[in-house]
């Protein structure tokens, strides 16, 4: 049984048309790797949960905070691993 979700578009930069913004948050609901079926809420958002939860775990009491690297305020097109 599924749960329907709504999304709402808060800013929205692609000017595509309703339908297919449902559509690709549709097709992101099947992209989890972990999940042959579909999930509730898109996969780069269950990503996001799960990569917060991580950093939460290593940062917390007596333990230093992850470090972000020194480029990444300059708005360079980068991909970063923490």
């Amino acid at each position: 049984m599924t749960t329907p979700t709504r999304f709402s578009v808060l800013y929205d930069t692609l000017r595509e048309s309703p339908d297919k913004i449902q559509l690709l948050t549709f097709k992101l609901c099947h992209n989890y790797y972990n999940v042959s079926g579909a999930i509730k809420e898109p996969a780069c958002i269950r990503y996001a949960h799960r990569l917060a939860a991580l950093v939460g775990e290593r940062g917390g009491r007596n333990k230093e905070p992850p470090v972000i690297h020194q480029d990444f305020e300059k708005g360079e097109p980068k991909l970063y691993f923490i």
